[in-house]
């Protein structure tokens, strides 16, 4: 016999109302003529509210954060031709800070998979992650044994694989095993070392110029961009209000099942038997914690700046309140993390630690189904929409 939870009662509750307020709400003369929209949020209908995100997602979110992945990938280059010029402790934690600081800059901007990220696979080449069965890690080793000064070439580097082109390569270069080496151990002062410091020096010249001709493009507006802006039925990519919306849509979903299944899920290991801390991104440098959290915070700051809050604040039931104390809940644990120094390493070994990290993914993936379903209704979407799948 089949059992229905009050949970799950009140869940599909909640739903079949956001149907009826989707359905029931009028579509102005202003979409549909495309006209701009200068009303307050409080004065939009639900679909004018849809038609503007993208611009605020464009002027409040893609811009500044493509901008500040593109300045700290500036700042990360300059302190790597200084440390590789003078070799000091100094000028080593310089690099690591402005490493950081480049890494969480990219977190905070990772969900976007369209536009000039994805041409000539500047994605992958800034971020090779994950890397299934170290394929890339063995790509960066074999660069550094083998000392191949031609491949540092400019117009050569952009030929080699991907794996070795970005940051997580970098990582490697900076961190070796990740077991504290000194900066005398790795960049040591023979013919080895100095290969090492110029490979790191293209690294950051790479990053840097990836970074800066993603920012130029988004700020120019490429013909793309220019169409996700102002969809119309004479476009080639975005002919309608819905297609934007996809856009937009499956960057926040996508990047919930990833944070879910890849950066949390996956280091249990298979049926939570064998913890695999090294499976998190960027464990070398420490820095996975702060990514997860980066990338969370990136969703809440789409849910309170897009517009998307207009939306939830008008539903029957409070869907504001329970959206934002899930977040709270999330922040909750990375402050009890922050306050034990914790590293990815210690939490898999503390089960206590371990039950809060995975708490969090559960929250993550709770966050994810309510997305995905009220996007679905919102944008008139069936709710088995899959947003992997890109139909």
């Amino acid at each position: 016999m089949l059992k229905i939870s009050f949970k799950d009662l009140y869940f599909f509750l909640f739903i079949f109302i956001f149907g009826l307020l989707v359905v029931s709400s009028p579509i102005s003369a202003a979409t549909e003529a495309n006209t701009p929209i200068s009303k307050s949020f409080k004065e939009l209908t639900n679909n004018e509210i849809l038609e503007k995100m993208a611009t605020n997602l464009y002027k409040l979110h893609i811009i500044p954060g493509y901008k500040s992945l593109y300045e700290s990938s500036q700042v990360l280059h300059s302190s790597m031709v200084g440390f590789c010029s003078d070799q000091n402790v100094k000028n080593y934690s310089a690099v690591k800070d402005n490493f950081a600081d480049t890494v969480l800059s990219f977190a905070a901007i990772e969900h976007i998979h369209f536009g000039p990220i994805v041409d000539k696979y500047r994605l992958e080449r800034l971020v090779y992650w994950p890397d299934h069965k170290g394929r890339g890690l063995r790509a960066v080793r074999r660069l550094l044994k083998t000392q191949d000064k031609n491949s540092l070439a400019p117009e050569k580097f952009v030929e080699k694989s991907i794996a070795v082109q970005g940051l997580t390569a970098l990582e490697y270069v900076l961190y070796g095993n990740g077991k504290d080496q000194t900066f005398q151990e790795l960049f040591t002062a023979d013919e080895k070392g100095r290969f090492r410091c110029n490979y790191a020096k293209r690294l950051t010249a790479n990053i840097q110029e990836i970074s800066e001709k993603v920012y130029k493009e988004w700020q120019k507006q490429t013909p793309l961009i220019k169409e996700l802006l102002n969809p119309a039925l004479a476009n080639e990519h975005y002919r309608n209000r819905k297609e934007v919306l996809l856009e937009f849509y499956q960057s926040v979903t996508v990047e919930m099942k990833k944070i879910h299944d890849l950066k949390i899920r996956a280091l249990f290991g298979r049926k939570g038997k064998r913890s695999k801390p090294k499976r998190a991104p960027f464990w070398r440098s420490g820095l996975t914690l702060k990514i997860l959290k980066t990338n969370i915070e990136t969703m809440d700051f789409y849910v309170q700046r897009s517009g998307f809050k207009s939306l939830l604040d008008r539903s029957p039931v409070d869907l504001q309140f329970h959206v934002t104390k899930m977040f709270l809940e999330i922040y909750a644990s990375f402050k009890d993390f922050d306050k034990g120094s914790l590293t990815i390493f210690s939490i898999m070994s503390d089960e206590t630690s371990k039950a809060k990290l995975q708490k969090i993914a559960k929250t993550v993936s709770h966050l994810n189904v309510g997305f995905a379903r009220y996007f679905a209704l919102a944008a008139d979407l069936p709710l088995g929409f899959n947003a992997s799948d890109g139909d």
